[in-house]
């Protein structure tokens, strides 16, 4: 699941234990920490500006996105925030 968006320039890492239902994201100045709303744990980062923060070879060894035209929300934004 982890993929690197060149034309938006975002790379998202997955690590293990991410469930999309249960994480909830922290903005930063780089990016996003996706945590798991019931342990707390780190599950994925989120870099924006990926070219300038990370080594050229993770970015290209990272696929593109699978799903195009993903629409989100400020229902599903609202549904990721911790309760």
């Amino acid at each position: 699941m982890s993929h690197y968006d060149r034309d938006a320039d975002i790379a998202w890492l997955v690590l293990q234990g991410f469930d999309g239902q249960r994480a909830y994201s922290e903005p930063q100045e780089w990016g996003l920490l996706d945590r798991d709303r019931e342990t707390g744990s780190l599950v994925a980062v989120e870099f924006w500006r990926a070219s300038e923060r990370l080594p050229k070879e993770l970015l290209e060894a990272l696929p593109e996105p699978e799903a195009e035209g993903v629409v989100v929300t400020r229902e599903d934004l609202a549904k990721r925030q911790p309760a």
